[in-house]
């Protein structure tokens, strides 16, 4: 999904979950964008992956789209360093709501 299609969604009235995805390592932020069953990533003009460099600029592209709400989710590396039993199959995510 393009930006354009994003803002054009949102126009129409359609209800969706934007989430902010990221690595707890790492400074490059991905947007993710849920309608109903689907899940759609948020695409640059080359049909590629739209990566922000700081969390500051993921939330403020989705506040220019009219997106109110937005979820944070942190995929946890590391899981045996904090106790935890390693799972690849499903890992751990911080999930956190903000507004956008």
């Amino acid at each position: 999904m393009k930006f354009k299609e994003l803002k054009k969604l949102i126009r129409s009235g359609a209800e969706l979950e934007a989430e902010i995805v990221t690595h707890a390592t790492h400074s490059q932020y991905g947007i993710r964008i849920q309608t109903g069953d689907e899940s759609h990533r948020l695409l640059n003009w080359r049909n590629r992956p739209l990566i922000f460099r700081s969390l500051d600029q993921a939330r403020q592209a989705l506040a220019q789209a009219g997106v109110k709400q937005a979820t944070l989710i942190q995929h946890v590396a590391h899981d045996e360093v904090i106790g935890r039993v390693a799972t690849y199959d499903e890992p751990h995510l911080a999930r956190i709501p903000m507004s956008a």
